[in-house]
């Protein structure tokens, strides 16, 4: 089963046991709840400045996937921790991490630094 909330976790996971027990109640008592865990971890933070895209890519190419013709925003890939980023010019940014929040903000602290120099 996969779970997906804007809450804390202790509360993802209590509801997580709610739904386990539901499906028993639904005739499949062989249904447990166990190994949980947090897969990924979604945000999103405003920098503060417009970003420009189109230099940041072109500088980062090996990290960046840029089409702007196709969409409105930049994929910036960090390999570790592991984590990507949807940049957007108004600086509005959509960081998700494989691990969880710890990782996001280790991602988010190096990939600020570099953004930081594309200011507009």
């Amino acid at each position: 089963l996969i779970a997906s909330c804007k809450a804390p976790g202790e509360i993802i996971r209590t509801n997580c046991r709610k739904i386990a027990r539901l499906i028993q109640q639904a005739g499949h008592p062989e249904a447990k709840f166990g190994g949980f865990r947090f897969t990924n971890w979604l945000g999103s933070v405003n920098v503060g400045f417009p970003i420009r895209l189109d230099a940041l890519a072109k500088d980062w190419s090996k990290n960046v996937l840029y089409e702007p013709e196709v969409c409105a925003h930049a994929v910036f890939l960090v390999l570790e921790p592991r984590a990507s980023f949807r940049l957007y010019s108004t600086g509005h940014i959509i960081v998700t991490a494989k691990g969880g929040i710890e990782d996001a903000h280790r991602a988010l602290r190096k990939v600020y630094l570099v953004i930081k120099q594309y200011m507009r």
